[in-house]
């Protein structure tokens, strides 16, 4: 990431830009020119002093209250006290700005290059800044619909069906029911709207240029984890437990009749909790395992699809890196958040600092390369749909889209792979 930073910001500052990268080159720098004004440029990796992070070491006499807020998703952990710093493996610098905004939407993780000077505190004092892809800005949307155009092939983007949720979550017997019969319900109009079942000629014709199904995770309420959470479930409740992956399996085994499915992992679903996720186990979907067509999938996901002879790039995650840097910046909506994440190149920039994930050595796989550019670029389970159309000074289109939860929304997003246009579908009851 750092050659690739060093290119752009030559673009951006001019090649006579005198660029430092390791960061220990500023202190002789300065030593040799104290009464220097010409600003330079560092390169580093931003890490954010969060003071309302939780810490198992000073909150090591309430380990209850502890794993209570880690667990809250929606804490926030952001404050003005928070202090922004650039590093690398020689050392690290404060970052300061008159334009607080800007420094309190970064977070740890994200590479960048600054343009600036250091004061006499040994503070670096930031003037202009630059990511690995800064030109991305937001493109008005074209007039008509993303059904529109009858040649095209879509891929549907599907998130959150919790099958087993209600049981869990419900606190009447009447109430569980009759949740659970309405999100069945829901999901079996999805899969019949996919297999072309689902009401007249124009929607069978719609749901046949259906070319591929992505589950954006959250499939199944796990057990464990719901357990973990409640920490007591009825009896009842244990022996429905066993059923949700076969409502699952049912629900994958119908839309596969039609067309092809990828499934990722969430962090509800029976899967590893670092990131990135491994896909789901076979044991999980036996009968879908059958079908060829049929890909469990790791989290992040991305894959190359073809259309009319143009390829397209789908890249996206089942929503854990949106919602955990929404905790460490001002209230920024998720759409905004994945704009940033592509910008910055790095589809999880979090991990593995507040957002577990394994220990690579020698490369990161959540950087997006430059040569694979997404073109659809996608978050799951988020409380609403969103979605936005960035062009880069290139000219290269992505669409950006917020999935919503399907347990609580009854939603799906229907994206054209010709226009990239996207279009809500609804199967509420």
């Amino acid at each position: 990431m750092k050659p690739h930073l060093s290119h752009v910001a030559l673009d951006h500052w001019g090649v006579n830009t005198k660029i430092f990268s390791p960061l220990i080159e500023v202190e002789s720098y300065f030593v040799e020119n104290p009464e220097s004004t010409l600003p330079i440029v560092l390169i580093g990796n931003v890490f954010k002093d969060l003071t309302l992070r939780p810490s198992v070491l000073t909150d090591e006499k309430e380990n209850d209250k502890f794993y209570e807020s880690m667990s809250n998703l929606k804490k926030d952990y952001y404050s003005d006290s928070d202090k922004i710093y650039l590093e690398d493996e020689s050392g690290r610098i404060e970052l300061i700005s008159e334009n607080s905004e800007w420094l309190a939407n970064l977070v740890t993780g994200v590479t960048i290059a600054v343009l600036g000077l250091a004061n006499e505190n040994g503070q670096f004092q930031v003037t202009d800044s630059c990511t690995a892809y800064p030109t991305f800005t937001e493109t008005d949307e074209a007039s008509g619909s993303a059904l529109d155009d009858e040649d095209s092939s879509f891929v549907l983007l599907v998130s959150g069906l919790e099958f087993g949720a209600t049981l869990l979550s419900s606190t009447t017997e009447n109430e569980s029911v009759d949740e659970v019969a309405s999100l069945e319900l829901s999901a079996q109009m999805l899969a019949d709207f996919v297999s072309g079942r689902l009401g007249g000629e124009d929607h069978a014709r719609l749901a046949s240029r259906i070319g591929r199904v992505i589950v954006a995770g959250n499939s199944i309420n796990s057990a464990s984890r719901t357990l973990a959470k409640a920490r007591t479930v009825n009896a009842k409740n244990q022996n429905d437990m066993k059923d949700f992956s076969k409502q699952l399996d049912l629900f994958l085994f119908q839309v596969l009749g039609s067309c092809p499915v990828d499934v990722m992992p969430g962090s509800l679903d029976p899967s590893n909790n670092s990131m990135p996720q491994q896909p789901l186990n076979a044991c999980f979907t036996p009968n879908s395992n059958r079908f060829s067509t049929f890909t469990s999938t790791t989290n992040p996901y991305d894959v190359t699809l073809t259309t009319q002879g143009d390829e397209r790039i789908l890249l996206g995650h089942a929503g854990t890196p949106v919602d955990d840097i929404a905790r460490q910046v001002p209230k920024k909506s998720p759409v905004d958040i994945l704009k940033d994440t592509l910008s910055w190149g790095n589809a999880c920039p979090t991990a593995p600092d507040t957002l577990p994930s394994y220990p690579f050595r020698d490369i990161d796989p959540f950087v997006i390369e430059s040569s694979h550019l997404p073109h659809i670029f996608f978050a799951g389970n988020q409380d609403e749909f969103e979605s936005k159309l960035v062009t880069s000074s290139s000219g290269h289109q992505t669409r950006l889209v917020c999935i919503p939860k399907f347990s609580t929304t009854r939603e799906a997003v229907l994206v054209n792979l010709k226009t990239l246009k996207c279009e809500v579908l609804r199967f509420g009851i």
